[in-house]
């Protein structure tokens, strides 16, 4: 077990192991929303789950916000399993709703506290912009939740034709893509979708570029470094 899991090489590269599994759980996330259940979704779900605790339990410094963050994801994982084995609708479908409720508030304060946690690095390394990369797909899972659990409530607040994705519309409105076929119905729809597209760019534009302009900035000065120190060890020899 210790030779699969490496404490120092999963610390030195957790965004990418955040990213990979991000990938893996996008690719199969119409599953996921439709709840199917197969033992595959599951190990996927469950181990995006646990990748960013790990993720948070190192990069957070404050433990009483990571541990707040985890009773959250503790309370909603456990409601989600009780209300997938009910068969009553009466007693699931409230329990689906807190269960998405509870998801959002884990993802959104996941999102808060890796971006303060790269906010105040000093040193901008890969990991950390593909941590910046991470939070962004993060924020497309958070609306899509939000989206989801709204429709639940109320089913007239996105248009779209059965079995289509509220993921997808997600991700097409955070990159202001926007092909049409699913769209918002009614101002406060809306107004969720322009919040979810200022929120996108604004994040791109801003905090992700502010990652890489650090990240080159650094790199620049230690090859300006490297090339005087090689230049003045030339005029001594």
């Amino acid at each position: 077990m210790l030779g699969i899991f490496n404490k120092d090489r999963f610390i030195a590269n957790k965004y990418f192991h955040l990213l990979v599994m991000l990938v893996i759980s996008l690719a199969f996330a119409p599953e996921i929303e439709k709840g199917i259940s197969k033992p595959g979704i599951h190990i996927i779900t469950f181990t995006l789950m646990v990748t960013i605790i790990l993720c948070l339990r190192v990069a957070v410094t404050n433990k009483k916000l990571f541990w707040i963050c985890v009773s959250i994801e503790v309370v909603e994982y456990t409601v989600g399993r009780v209300a997938s084995n009910i068969s009553n609708a009466a007693i699931a479908n409230p329990l689906s709703n807190i269960n998405l409720l509870m998801s959002c508030c884990f993802i959104g304060m996941t999102i808060v506290l890796l971006m303060g946690s790269m906010f105040k690095k000093e040193k901008v390394d890969t990991d950390t912009i593909l941590g910046g990369i991470c939070v962004y797909l993060l924020i497309g899972v958070f609306w899509a939740l939000v989206y989801i659990c709204l429709n639940n409530l109320d089913n007239g607040i996105i248009k779209f034709d059965e079995g289509a994705s509220l993921f997808y519309f997600s991700y097409s409105t955070l990159t202001t893509l926007g092909y049409g076929d699913i769209v918002p119905k009614g101002n406060f729809g809306m107004m969720l979708a322009n919040f979810e597209a200022i929120a996108g760019q604004v994040y791109l534009t801003i905090f992700v570029a502010r990652l890489v302009g650090l990240h080159i900035a650094e790199k620049t000065y230690a090859l300006r470094k490297e090339g005087s120190g090689q230049k003045a060890e030339n005029q001594q020899g």
